[in-house]
């Protein structure tokens, strides 16, 4: 008897819809909306000084609000005064 492999299940956007949440941002992810390498985003977690993570399980996740909030902060992608 075969065994088959567990499948990843991942919500699709109707799932997300009736949590009433988007989907968490992997570190590839958030890497490539700051336009910063992934080495970079590690480096600013270990100081702290980057948008707040969290683990879920052995995964490094972001929140989108709290990537926005982070740049609100810290006024990335803004003029400069």
């Amino acid at each position: 008897m075969a065994f088959e492999r567990a499948q990843s299940w991942e919500p699709g956007a109707r799932h997300r819809q009736l949590l009433g949440r988007r989907q968490l941002g992997t570190t590839v992810e958030v890497a490539d909306y700051l336009g910063v390498p992934v080495a970079t985003l590690h480096a600013w977690r270990s100081r702290k000084k980057g948008p707040p993570a969290s683990r879920v399980g052995k995964h490094l996740r972001y929140r989108w609000e709290d990537v926005e909030a982070w740049i609100d902060a810290h006024g990335v992608g803004g003029e400069s005064a």
